[in-house]
């Protein structure tokens, strides 16, 4: 394990741990004390935890950006992957649509390919990352979430029932059989519902660590998607009901 691993897992046991000893984590990543001091004087100069007591812990005002970091990091292979796909099914002169999740920010990154696009994102991330490519975009107002780093309320509730574009993409935290597609934040998945809605097509982007997961928020049922986009085949239930239910599946191949 070289030294950014090590500090991507010194990071995620804090997120959880809220404190840890030096002397734990050097167990755990079986390495010496020392070399875990100096992981942590490292994260420590980037600020985002503090050595205390022995140990460290994260400092509070950078919880939310290591724990969005950490999403966003996840499976990154996969996201890509899935945002290949994705715009495979974007056609010139499309308006589309982005939830404000870390897959479809992968989205954000490809769809400068396309020509005349217009994009509306929820995402402010997603917003920045438009801007530098010089894709037009309309940004969904509202109130600020640093925790998705978008935007939802009432005002995005207002501007969403006036806009209709084409496509909307979004992620979700899971897809059951028994909750459908779910998300942790009942606020968020309001905004991902009247997205899902707003458009003539709504395509999910779902990598497989999220099959089977039942989030506390209904966002939709399956039945009121049209495409699926994943990186791995759902089991045969969900492939069948997908499939009895008119909805698309799309396995994203892999990087040649």
């Amino acid at each position: 394990m070289n030294a950014s691993e090590r500090k991507r897992k010194i990071l995620e046991t804090l997120l959880v741990e809220k404190f840890v000893p030096i002397r734990d984590l050097a167990a755990c990543l079986e390495v010496h004390d020392i070399t875990i001091r100096r992981d942590l004087q490292d994260l420590e100069k980037q600020r985002v935890l503090e050595v205390v007591r022995g140990g460290a812990r994260l400092i509070e005002q950078a919880q939310v950006d290591v724990a969005y970091e950490m999403r966003a990091q996840a499976e990154l292979e996969a996201k890509r992957r899935i945002a290949a796909a994705a715009l495979g099914l974007i056609q010139d002169g499309d308006t589309i649509a982005l939830d404000a999740s870390t897959t479809t920010l992968e989205v954000a990154r490809v769809v400068s390919a396309r020509q005349d696009v217009h994009v509306l994102a929820s995402s402010l991330d997603a917003a920045n990352v438009l801007a530098q490519a010089r894709v037009p975009f309309t940004v969904v107002g509202g109130t600020f979430n640093p925790v998705v780093r978008g935007f939802s309320g009432p005002i995005s509730e207002l501007i969403l029932g006036r806009l209709h574009p084409d496509k909307v993409f979004f992620s979700a935290r899971g897809l059951s059989l028994k909750g459908g597609l779910t998300d942790a934040s009942l606020v968020e998945a309001e905004v991902k519902n009247r997205l899902i809605h707003s458009a003539k097509t709504a395509i999910a982007l779902i990598d497989h660590t999220k099959f089977g997961v039942l989030a506390f928020s209904s966002i939709v049922s399956p039945t009121e998607i049209d495409v699926l986009i994943t990186d791995q085949e759902p089991d045969a239930g969900m492939r069948k009901f997908l499939l009895d239910h008119g909805v698309k599946l799309v396995v994203a191949s892999a990087t040649p």
